[in-house]
């Protein structure tokens, strides 16, 4: 009996020992296998990873080749000055083109300027240069001039600012008709008769205060005698002067226009009107 119990237990020690035998190499197998399974994996995953790296690589070189390309042979130093030799001679026959250098430093439509201003001839430069400076100092002369002091009296003499018939004489005494109006009113002026495009010149030295179009006299320039004195010219056009201009006695002034609708029945005139201290004055008094 006790013979068979301990036969009975060695059965079932082996039945274990090959059952932990048979666990163990399948658990070993299994490992390997997960083993080899990821090292394909990390393989496969490697192979990729290079062929990344070595596209990028590639893709980098291709970039860099054309970056080269377009950088100049000679990198410029932006301490160095900018040293562009130009032969005038060669400028009226062949293109001067910036170079590659100085190329470098300037930006898109910036290089087509300066071969535009490098190609214009020595001649053309010298001369625009001069204009440039005339123009310039002609501005400086007439900012800096010294204001002119102006003087009239009714001692010096007025010059007819254009030959004609008077058509209406000054009267502020009484009132005389006007035709256009059909009325009668006082006359503060001399209308004098003209052909349209007759020069209208300045019957006394003065300054131009102001160059208006006013609806009775037309296209009007007000100018300053000094001493309190003015004159008026109506009907004008085409201006020949500036307001701010000095003018002295014989400059054209402008020429004659068309009649306003004031004058329409009178004719082509010339508005002509002295004042003193803003009264009006008979310029005829003191005409010559």
């Amino acid at each position: 009996m006790r013979k068979n119990r301990k036969s009975g237990l060695r059965k079932e020690r082996i039945i274990m020992l090959a059952a932990s035998a048979f666990i163990l190499t399948a658990l070993t197998m299994t490992g390997i296998y997960v083993n080899q399974r990821n090292t394909q994996d990390n393989d496969q995953n490697r192979i990729d990873l290079n062929e990344l790296n070595e596209e990028i690589q590639n893709q980098t070189n291709d970039i860099a080749d054309q970056i080269a390309g377009l950088q100049p042979q000679n990198p410029v130093n932006p301490s160095d000055d900018l040293d562009v030799e130009i032969n005038y001679e060669e400028a009226n026959t062949s293109e001067i083109v910036l170079p590659v250098e100085d190329r470098a430093m300037l930006g898109q439509g910036e290089e087509e300027a300066a071969n535009d201003w490098l190609n214009i001839p020595e001649d053309e430069i010298l001369q625009s240069e001069i204009a440039s400076n005339t123009a310039r100092e002609t501005v400086e002369n007439r900012t800096s001039a010294p204001e002119v002091t102006l003087h009239f009296s009714e001692s010096d003499d007025l010059a007819w600012p254009i030959v004609g018939n008077i058509l209406m004489n000054y009267s502020m005494n009484q009132v005389v008709y006007y035709k256009t109006l059909n009325q009668y009113r006082y006359n503060p002026s001399v209308v004098i008769e003209a052909t349209v495009g007759e020069p209208i010149t300045a019957a006394a030295d003065g300054k131009i205060l102001s160059i208006r179009e006013n609806v009775e006299t037309g296209g009007t320039i007000i100018c300053d005698l000094g001493d309190g004195y003015q004159l008026t010219y109506g009907q004008l056009e085409n201006y020949a002067v500036s307001e701010g201009d000095y003018v002295e006695k014989g400059d054209i002034l402008g020429y004659v226009a068309e009649p306003s609708i004031f004058y329409s029945e009178e004719g082509c005139n010339v508005y002509f009107k002295m004042t003193k201290d803003g009264e009006p004055v008979n310029p005829l008094n003191i005409m010559q």
